[in-house]
Order: C-alpha cells, then structure tokens, then sequence
C-alpha cells in the first residue's frame, strides 16, 4: 500500500471513523468523499503525487528519513549490510528489494565557507566568480549539511509547543513566488522545519495537482475578530478546501521542476516535522496559523497522538505584545460558516489573541501558550537578512536551498 493511502479518510476526530483509511461505506461525490457515520466531507488528495512529492523533498535527510523506492513504505525495512562505500543498505520486507541510502555519511566542505561568507554579507553572487551550476551545486551542498544540523536538533522538553506559519517568497527576481510553510519550538525558538511547494523534477506528479498560478485571494478585514470569518467565507468559496490561491507562480520553460499545490507541501511538511521529533517527545501542541489544509495535513500525520491524547492543536491569531500587569478581556465567538469553531478571544490595548482548540484536553489557561510568534521571528530574520534581495533573484531550486541554509544558520544563532 502506498505510505500515503491513509489521507483520504474521515477528519473528525469525534466521529468513529477518524482517520481509517479505505472504508468500504465512505462515499465519493465529485473529489470529495463523505463519511456516512458523521456526514463530514473531506477532499481525496492523490496519495501517488504526495508520494512523488514527498520522495523528492526529501532526499538527502541523513540517516533518519529512509524509504523503499519502490512502495514508499519506511516502516517495513530492515538492515541489508553496507555497500563498497561502507553505506548503510535497506531490504524492503514488502518489495523485496534492497537498495542503498547515500545520504548517511556527512563531511564537512570547507571549500564552501566563501560562499558562506557572500550569504552573511549579502554581497552579489556573481562577485563569487562561479557559473551558474558550480553555485547551484554549492547551494545544494550547504542545504545538505543544513538537513543534519536540522535532524541533530537537541531538545530540552518532553513536552513539545511548536507554532507554524505560511508566508511567501518571490523567485527569478519576479512577482512568481513560492508557498512556504515554517514550523519552530515555541520553547527554544529553533526552526524545526521548512518547506516549500517547488520539486526539482515533476516526474509522478499529474498536472492536476500543478499549481495553477492564480490571483492572490483578497478581502480580510484588519480587524482580528473579523479576521476569522472572513478567512472562513475565502476557504468556503474554494473549489475544494485545499485549493488556495496565494498569487503568480510561474516557472521558467527550461526549469525541469514544477511548482505544487500548497496542500501537497504541507502533508509533507507535518510529515518531516513527525519524523524528525516523535522520537523524542511525550506529549506535542501544535499552534497553527488559521488555514484548513494545514490542520488537515497536521492531524493525519498526527493521527495516532491524537487518538491517545498525545498530541493537541489550535488555530491562532495574534497581534502586538501582552501586558503581564494588565487584565485581559476575554469573549467567545462561533465561526458557523465551515465548520462550529468555537473561538476564544482575548485583547488588552495593545494585544489581541484568537484562540480556536481543535483538539486535545485544554484547560482555561492554555491560551497562555497560544502563540505563532516563535515561528514568525524566523520569518522577520528571513526578510532583514542581508542576503534576501539576492535570494528572490535566484530560481526555484536555489531559492529552496538557501531557505534550508538559512534556518540552520538562524539556529547556530540562538
């Protein structure tokens, strides 16, 4: 079965058949199926392109992300012996087949520590003398190396706070741009993860699952309170509630890569986020920013967590800064538009909070967590760094790189 297969199930986690996976009684109308025990609908995401998707994102994790290349699956291989280079090789008990994971043995590059220096300055890469692929191949060199930093993350609670935030960056020094999602440990500030919709070659990815390049949806109000509904009245006018419209995206005709719907990259993304921290956590809250498909995409690779009351997630809205000293007002607002979202809010003069529980036990203190800020700090680093206006000039495949660097440096930083 392909590692995938489980996406397409009911999302409510109150109903009976949370997250079971081919069900005979679930219903398909159109690209929806809807579940016959609690009548929730949930859009079919195509588990062959996440599987390419994911397959390609994520090569080059050392030593933890390994999968069969044939099925998908991680969880059924085991040890095969080493090959010439002393590489660890894998036998996957359901192909039968085995193969080698490259990516285990890490070196440093001192060679790259020039371009290093270009970055931290913000200088023009072309001052660097290289051609265009000799930089691409040291990007690439120094995305690696940022990918063990990242699987090599000490943690310093079992119970884990992460926040995550979607933001946008410009590529080929154009109005195209990428879909980012970010995710950081509220309790040490470090970037846990990033991601991108962008893949460096589109091979087992259908064009209906390409990025259609559309205007960037419009009509939020500045006001937080309204903020919630009206972001409720875009997802409902969605073709499907994945299908978000985040602006230009287009590639260039020789650019072998292609640029995904967002919701490809956040199944992915929670996905990595797991895989890199569930060994190392009791418990885990995950603070989202308010957008369906990234809670959907948390909670299926969660699933098992919030089953057994491991794992809890809420959407947030915050602006400016808490006043300790000062009382917060507190009110309580219903979002009836896509699904009974019951909001707690909370404002002082200069600080408004947005609180909806999605899961999990809370208590009525819990908001006191409530924050995105975390992630949002490594977003504010991104767009003062020396470095961005050189990062939006790049194309696609560098612009990922650079991002991967950038957060492990943002990390050696704390």
């Amino acid at each position: 079965m392909n590692q995938w297969e489980h996406v397409n199930c009911c999302k409510n986690v109150e109903c009976s058949l949370f997250g079971m996976a081919n069900i005979l009684h679930y219903k398909y109308v159109g690209k929806n199926g809807l579940c016959p025990e609690c009548g929730g609908v949930f859009p079919v995401i195509s588990p062959s392109a996440l599987h390419a998707f994911n397959q390609q994102s994520n090569k080059g994790y050392p030593g933890i992300l390994v999968y069969c290349p044939t099925c998908g699956q991680g969880n059924a291989l085991i040890r095969h012996g080493r090959g010439p280079t002393g590489a660890q090789r894998w036998r996957c008990r359901l192909c039968e087949i085995s193969f080698t994971d490259d990516s285990a043995g890490v070196k440093g590059h001192p060679g790259l520590n020039p371009i290093r220096e270009i970055i931290s300055e913000g200088e023009p890469f072309r001052l660097f003398g290289e051609t265009n692929q000799s930089l691409s191949r040291d990007f690439s060199r120094l995305a690696f190396l940022a990918k063990f930093d990242q699987v090599h993350l000490p943690v310093i609670s079992l119970n884990g706070e992460y926040s995550t935030i979607t933001f946008t960056v410009r590529f080929n020094g154009s109005e195209n741009r990428l879909y980012v999602i970010a995710t950081a440990d509220n309790k040490t500030g470090s970037v846990i993860a990033i991601s991108t919709n962008y893949v460096a070659l589109k091979d087992g990815i259908s064009p209906e699952w390409w990025y259609p390049s559309l205007p960037a949806e419009t009509g939020m109000s500045p006001i937080l309170v309204r903020k919630v509904f009206d972001k409720d009245r875009v997802m409902s006018r969605r073709p499907f509630f994945f299908d978000v419209a985040y602006g230009p995206a287009t590639t260039r005709r020789n650019d072998p890569g292609v640029i995904v719907k967002p919701v490809l990259a956040a199944y992915r993304h929670f996905a990595l986020v797991k895989a890199l921290t569930h060994h190392r956590l009791l418990s885990v809250h995950h603070w989202l920013e308010h957008e369906c498909f990234i809670y959907g995409a948390c909670l299926m690779a969660n699933r098992d967590d919030v089953m057994h009351q491991r794992c809890a997630m809420s959407f947030v809205y915050e602006e400016g800064a808490v006043d300790e000293k000062e009382r917060l007002r507190s009110e309580t607002v219903r979002s009836d538009i896509i699904w009974r979202d019951t909001w707690h809010c909370y404002s002082q003069k200069n600080y408004k909070l947005a609180v909806c529980h999605l899961t999990g036990k809370t208590t009525r203190s819990s908001f006191r967590q409530a924050t995105l800020k975390p992630a949002r700090a490594f977003q504010e680093y991104l767009f003062r760094h020396p470095i961005w206006p050189q990062l939006t000039r790049l194309a696609p495949r560098n612009v990922v790189h650079l991002l991967e660097y950038l957060a492990a440096e943002y990390n050696r930083g704390r």
